[in-house]
């Protein structure tokens, strides 16, 4: 994988959103799994609330 690496200003072609869904979100679903988040919450899915429903 890392042979095909390309830095990002001389990438052809840049998809952030395939790193975030291959990525980003599954590392960071490891360590918040345990407090409850599920991958669509990760995603932004589901409803957003703010601080006044505490």
């Amino acid at each position: 994988m890392s042979q095909r690496a390309e830095l990002l200003k001389y990438a052809e072609s840049y998809d952030p959103s395939y790193y975030v869904e291959n990525q980003v979100v599954p590392a960071a679903l490891r360590v918040l799994k345990v407090f409850g988040y599920t991958d669509g919450q990760l995603q932004g899915e589901g409803k957003q609330t703010g601080l006044g429903s505490f």
